[in-house]
């Protein structure tokens, strides 16, 4: 059975668009079209992130359990067997402002998430592993 569990949208990335988005303004207000263009296409980007990241843990092609991470439309797919996971911790992130699950995997690749349930994304991690 696949489950799939969409990104937290947390305050500190809530923060940061507005911020840009406020900031492209006033580069267009300011008559710099150019600057203004670039911060509403790094917006367009990280709203794309934010919304349409996606953590599915489902079996594999060959019957193993994976964890696909999909980060949108304009970043590449990861896939980790759930086999291969050496650790998960949570952890805060930058500014304390939230919580993540860090995984390592592969002899020392890591991956950093932010599942909105992240209780039962660990619960459903740790079925898979076993």
């Amino acid at each position: 059975m696949d489950r799939t569990f969409h990104r937290r949208f947390t305050l500190t990335s809530k923060c940061f668009i507005t911020v840009v988005t406020l900031l492209s303004g006033y580069f267009f207000w300011e008559l710099k079209p150019v600057i203004g263009l670039l911060l509403i296409l790094v917006v367009v980007v990280m709203l794309e992130r934010v919304l349409h990241t996606t953590y599915t843990i489902h079996a594999g092609n060959d019957g193993r359990q994976v964890l696909t991470v999909y980060r949108g439309r304009f970043a590449r797919q990861t896939e980790i067997p759930l086999d291969s996971i050496t650790s998960v911790s949570e952890r805060r992130t930058e500014l304390g402002m939230s919580r993540m699950v860090l995984i390592e995997y592969d002899n020392g690749k890591a991956a950093g998430m932010q599942p909105e349930n992240q209780e039962m994304f660990l619960k459903e991690l740790e079925e898979g592993r076993k």
